[in-house]
């Protein structure tokens, strides 16, 4: 299918991570958190690797879109 299993999870990962953004009702922190990120420092830097924008950029950006 052409993505490893572990891309595989951290899209899913990472598409949800942006709906929870966009929905605006929990904090950055708490997103990482609840994505499993023991650090909300190591959940920026894996959402800005992936989307190519910071958590706070991202929830603020238009329009949503998940890949």
């Amino acid at each position: 299918m052409g993505e490893s299993p572990a891309g595989y999870f951290r899209r899913l990962k990472m598409n949800e991570a942006e709906k929870l953004l966009r929905s605006g009702a929990m904090s950055v922190k708490e997103v990482a958190y609840r994505l499993g990120y023991r650090h909300p420092g190591d959940f920026g830097r894996a959402f800005k690797s992936f989307s190519g924008f910071t958590p706070k950029i991202r929830r603020r950006r238009q329009p949503l879109f998940i890949s």
